[in-house]
């Protein structure tokens, strides 16, 4: 689980998502500070990559 669960966001290319994801969490980081909102702790995340079937009904 991301520490800012409530931040999503996307892009056409690989560099606009990160730049779209740093927008949000600035944002979401001034508002909570603003707000007077604890700032959640860095977590470490871990990606892994899974393989599923699909069971196809006609």
């Amino acid at each position: 689980m991301p520490a800012i669960a409530e931040i999503c966001t996307f892009g056409e290319t690989l560099e606009e998502a990160r730049e779209m994801a740093k927008d949000a969490i600035r944002c979401y980081l001034e508002s909570a500070i603003k707000l007077g909102e604890p700032i959640p702790k860095d977590i470490k995340q871990r990606e892994e990559q899974v393989e599923v079937g699909l069971e196809l009904f006609p």
